[in-house]
C-alpha cells in the first residue's frame, strides 16, 4: 500500500489543478496542499478567505482525510495563519465528509439554503483553536 505524499509550494498548479477536475470556478487562494499518491495528484486541500481569525477549508479528494491529513491541514491553519476558527461547507447530501470531520472534531454550526444552487443547500461546520491544537499535537 503507497502512502500519499503532500506537495507544497506548489498553489497555483493545485489549484488549477482543483478547478480543472472538480468543474469549479477559480477564486482567490490563500494556500494550497496537493495530495500524490503513485505520481499523480489525487486531491486537494485550499485555504481561502483568510481573514485574520478565520479561513475556509476546502477539501477535495476520492475519500474523507485521513487523520495523517487532518493533522497536516491543522497544523497549516494554526502555524501559517494563526486562526482561531476554521470552517468547512459541504452540500447537505455529502454525509461522509460531514461524519468524517465531525470525527476529528468539527461541529455543526448552521445550514446555507441553496449555496450550491437551487435546491441544493450547504452544511456548515467549524473547528476551534483547542480542537486544531489538538489534531495537530501542538
Amino acid at each position: 500500500m503507497s502512502k500519499i505524499a503532500i506537495l507544497l509550494n506548489q498553489d497555483a498548479w493545485v489549484a488549477n489543478w482543483t478547478w480543472q477536475n472538480w468543474q469549479l470556478v477559480p477564486m482567490p487562494v490563500n494556500f494550497a496542499m496537493g495530495f500524490i499518491k503513485e505520481g499523480n495528484i489525487i486531491g486537494s486541500a485550499l485555504f481561502q478567505w483568510y481573514n485574520g481569525n478565520n479561513i475556509e477549508l476546502n477539501y477535495y479528494g476520492p475519500s474523507t482525510p485521513t487523520l495523517g491529513i487532518a493533522r497536516a491541514l491543522a497544523r497549516v491553519a494554526l502555524v501559517k495563519f494563526n486562526v482561531q476558527r476554521v470552517t468547512i461547507r459541504t452540500e447537505t447530501v455529502n454525509r461522509p465528509i460531514i461524519r468524517g470531520m465531525m470525527k476529528f472534531g468539527f461541529r455543526l454550526e448552521g445550514s446555507e439554503r441553496h449555496f450550491y444552487g437551487k435546491d441544493r443547500h450547504a452544511v456548515r461546520l467549524v473547528m476551534f483553536r483547542e480542537e486544531l491544537e489538538r489534531i495537530a499535537r501542538i
